[in-house]
């Protein structure tokens, strides 16, 4: 039996009914009290009766008072021992499918994860720095772009920033997730993309599936590291990149890059003006130049100039979709084919029309006679347009798209009827066999040259004769 219902039982009902408080009156609706009787009514009692009665009620009083000390005490100690379960015991009323919720910790955690990030894309060294606890580990995230023999001071996290802010890197930053649930060191991961090399400057990137890995303590970043994901960073900037600079400023290389290849960057003061200025050169030489270098290369095209075409055309450039599906040797002829037939290029303009990881797409229209049609007065025809890919100054990819809604009828058509008709045999080596297209031979383009310049008369004589006739 719990003390609390021993001292009911001794205090009796009277008190018991005063503490429920249950009802209108202190007794409560259910109180078996009666109401005391009136003074006058009174019973008497003998002395001897009401001296021990006196006593009887001093001994009861110490009695209680002795209980209600011990149950001050013990009562306490039984509360806590039987009441403390029931705090912890609270139910728990979130599903286990949802998330747990995040504690206040973590979210001050992601707002110094994000606060650092900010600063360091953002080039402010020193603001990244505050974030920062006196021991933090961050020769990973100083480590990633290469460099050797990180020890992770803040000299090397300066020099980091200076380079980055240097070579054109731009951060785009995501959001940061709690990898590990730890009230005292959460670890985020902060996922974003970016630009690097001025990459957006010739219309590349920017590059996703980048992420940044953090530990915080107290609110302060006490490790850091940086993962890259160059998937196609690699093959559409830093490659071409150190390809450009080993080629042209190779003494320059050395200062820029690690040793063992081009595969990291060196953090010095010397190296970090080096890229500065390397990457504005290469955006001019790269992007300012995509379409100039389409001109350049279409303007000789036009001029027949073929040495100098080639001269714009990469090693393995694919020249497939200009009629020239061999190398150069089929180029040569190809030119050699237009200039026999008297072929005119009137170029319009040149754009660019997007970028990918073969390079800088330009599209170029063009105006055209074919078949000296300007010779017997018919054309120029409109509409046509070359496609060029151009990566590192140089044409990867051209194609050729001819417009001949009206050419075909007023030239292609009556020519080819003319030498089918009059020179069979010629018709056989300069066409493929149902006269849709050219044989491309030393052969063909002579006699392409010749019937061409005999059409041209043969047309102006049927002219001259229908103006004389009656």
């Amino acid at each position: 039996m719990r003390i609390s219902t021993r001292i009911r039982m001794l205090l009796g009902s009277r008190r018991l009914h005063r503490e429920s408080g249950f009802g209108g009156s202190p007794a409560g609706p259910f109180s078996r009290r009666r109401a005391a009787p009136a003074d006058d009514q009174a019973p008497s009692r003998p002395p001897g009766m009401r001296a021990i009665t006196v006593r009887r009620f001093l001994v009861l009083c110490c009695l209680c008072a002795a209980l209600l000390s011990g149950l001050a005490c013990s009562g306490a100690e039984e509360n806590t021992a039987e009441e403390a379960p029931a705090v912890q015991e609270v139910p728990a009323t979130t599903p286990a499918t949802e998330p747990a919720t995040v504690a206040p910790v973590s979210a001050t955690a992601e707002e110094v994860a994000t606060g650092f990030l900010e600063a360091y894309g953002a080039f402010d060294v020193e603001q990244a720095i505050s974030y920062l606890s006196d021991d933090a580990d961050i020769s990973q995230l100083i480590a990633s772009v290469g460099a050797e023999g990180v020890e992770g001071t803040l000299e090397e996290f300066r020099l980091l920033i200076s380079l980055l802010e240097a070579e054109g890197y731009k951060q785009m930053l995501h959001s940061c997730e709690e990898l590990v649930s730890s009230a005292s060191e959460p670890s985020l991961r902060c996922t974003f993309d970016f630009h690097a090399i001025r990459s957006d400057e010739i219309g590349l990137g920017p590059f996703s599936g980048s992420f940044f890995d953090l530990t915080v303590r107290d609110g302060e970043i006490v490790q850091a590291s940086k993962t890259w994901a160059i998937g196609e960073f690699s093959p559409q900037m830093w490659e071409p990149f150190a390809e450009w600079v080993s080629t042209g400023y190779p003494e320059d290389a050395a200062v820029m890059y690690t040793t063992g290849g081009f595969t990291g960057a060196r953090l010095t003061e010397e190296s970090i003006r080096l890229w500065g200025q390397h990457s504005r050169e290469y955006v001019e030489e790269v992007s300012a130049t995509a379409e100039e270098v389409a001109t350049g290369f279409l303007e000789a095209y036009g001029a027949f100039d073929v040495e100098q075409a080639i001269s714009y055309l990469s090693d393995d450039a694919d020249l497939s979709g200009l009629d020239s599906p061999g190398g150069t040797r089929e180029f040569r002829l190809l030119i050699s084919f237009l200039e026999a037939q008297g072929y005119k290029q009137m170029l319009d303009s040149c754009e660019e029309t997007g970028s990918s990881a073969s390079g800088t797409e330009v599209r170029c229209t063009f105006d055209f006679h074919g078949i000296r049609s300007d010779e017997i007065g018919l054309g120029p025809y409109s509409g046509s347009y070359f496609d060029l890919t151009v990566r590192d100054g140089e044409i990867v990819q051209a194609s050729k798209t001819w417009a001949i809604g009206e050419f075909s009828p007023q030239m292609w058509e009556p020519f080819a009827e003319w030498v089918s008709t009059t020179y069979p045999e010629d018709g056989a080596v300069m066409y493929n066999s149902n006269y849709t297209n050219f044989r491309l031979s030393e052969e063909s383009i002579r006699l392409w040259e010749r019937h061409s310049r005999e059409y041209v008369e043969e047309v102006g004589r049927r002219t001259e004769g229908a103006e004389t006739s009656p």
